[in-house]
């Protein structure tokens, strides 16, 4: 399993804006210059602080780019208003508008592009940062069964994939169109599949 890191408070309190600082740095350079290119100089220089900052917080580049990925997203929290089905549309259209952006988009690919090489790395993203996308999607999915808008039977796994997986494919490989219309599309989809009014059939 991977370590993410998690630095002891030794002397005066942390600066979160020079946290902050350095992590936005981090992102910028990840989509831009890839992991294998990117260095700590790098970032130190466009954070505007010295190395030793950056080593005392983040002992390796690698636990710096998993703090990076650590951050909450506003994709990754559910809305609380609504019906399930509302929420997964919000949730989705968040995502689109989220993998659209600069510097996602750069990130997603060089993430990619490390993750046969890193396993390190390749255990950090599934448990930080693709986690968190997951976790928020089966806790919305599990409501919709207990709710009873679902089918009993739903693989929630499955499930998640089948709603997350075509944005993440047009992002990365197919270079397919994405706007937030593709979320509300995917859920009519799959609750054609899925609803519970399946069962009754």
């Amino acid at each position: 399993m991977s370590r993410v890191a998690s630095p002891k408070s030794i002397g005066r309190p942390r600066d979160p804006d020079l946290d902050d600082a350095i992590l936005d740095a981090t992102i910028a350079l990840l989509a831009k210059e890839g992991l294998a290119r990117m260095s700590i100089e790098q970032v130190a220089a466009l954070a505007g602080v010295g190395k030793p900052t950056i080593y005392r917080r983040w002992p390796s580049k690698v636990e710096l780019v998993i703090a990076a990925l650590s951050r909450p997203r506003a994709e990754h929290v559910a809305s609380r208003d609504g019906t399930v089905r509302e929420r997964l549309t919000h949730l989705l259209e968040e995502l689109c508008r989220s993998v659209r952006k600069e510097p996602a988009k750069g990130v997603l690919a060089a993430l990619v592009a490390e993750i046969p090489r890193d396993p390190e790395l390749a255990s950090a993203v599934r448990e930080v940062f693709l986690a968190k996308r997951r976790d928020t999607a089966f806790a919305l999915l599990r409501e919709g069964v207990a709710a009873g808008e679902l089918r009993a039977d739903l693989d929630l796994e499955l499930a998640s994939d089948a709603l997350v997986g075509p944005i993440m494919l047009r992002a990365l490989l197919t270079g397919g169109r994405i706007n937030p219309s593709l979320g509300a599309t995917l859920v009519d989809a799959f609750y054609e599949g899925w609803s519970a009014r399946v069962d009754a059939r």
